[in-house]
């Protein structure tokens, strides 16, 4: 008889730890759950931060080059203006400059 209470004892003493483990591993289930939800909200969060950073640098980077643009543009014009008085102070000089600049690049393209 003890054989038999012995064997019974050890059925439940199983079937305790088998319900024990299925109880753990439901809770690792849920914390498992918990914390990849967490994950994925904080990878958001980081990218949505990244993306306003990176938006807000192209757009500090595009108004920069826009004002550079606009400073050449500027200088050009400002130096194409100087350059029209002289050759109208000094239309001859003008002409006699243009020539010699011919000259030299024709010299520099027949070799």
């Amino acid at each position: 008889m003890q054989d038999k209470a012995s064997t019974m004892s050890r059925d439940n003493s199983l079937a305790n730890d088998f319900e024990s483990l299925k109880s753990d591993f439901a809770r690792l289930s849920g914390d498992v759950a918990r914390l990849t939800k967490s994950l994925l909200d904080e990878g958001k969060q980081r990218g949505s931060s990244a993306r306003e950073k990176i938006g807000t640098h192209a757009q500090r980077t595009m108004s920069q080059v826009g004002e550079g643009v606009e400073k050449v543009k500027a200088a050009g014009k400002t130096g194409a203006d100087k350059l029209e008085t002289q050759i109208k102070d000094h239309p001859l000089a003008s002409v006699g400059v243009a020539f010699g600049i011919g000259v030299i690049i024709g010299q520099l393209l027949r070799r």
